[in-house]
């Protein structure tokens, strides 16, 4: 039973850093283009540039949280 939860655990976490992932490009390709990704009235590149640093932080906690549960 335990090896199920590791597994589906897994799974969901390796799907949130995909997700991650996807965030941090498409904040790399806005601060290309010009334009802010959500228009919370900071400036384009200040809003994209905190957005890829969070998103960074995140896929390295979910990493470490694989690697803990791989443990």
């Amino acid at each position: 039973m335990l090896k199920v939860y590791k597994r589906k655990l897994i799974a969901g976490l390796l799907a949130l850093l995909v997700v991650f992932a996807i965030i941090f490009a498409l904040a790399l390709l806005d601060i290309r283009r010009g334009i802010p990704m959500f228009g919370s009235g900071l400036g384009f590149l200040a809003e994209n540039a905190v957005i890829a640093v969070l998103c960074i932080l995140a896929m390295i906690k979910v990493i470490a949280e694989i690697a803990r549960v791989e443990k």
